[in-house]
């Protein structure tokens, strides 16, 4: 994907929560995601 290390790249700042099971999500984990997703070049990211 080419996203590794870059700090300023919004999947490299959430990382470690696209690991995380959907039951064990905070909100405000959950809201960062949905942020994340709201942009149409993540899309694929949320369907894997």
């Amino acid at each position: 994907m080419g996203h590794r290390s870059r700090s300023g790249d919004p999947l490299y700042s959430v990382r470690r929560t696209l690991h995380t099971g959907l039951k064990l999500l905070t909100e405000k984990q959950r809201a960062r995601l949905e942020a994340l997703f709201a942009a149409e070049e993540h899309v694929a990211v949320e369907m894997t």
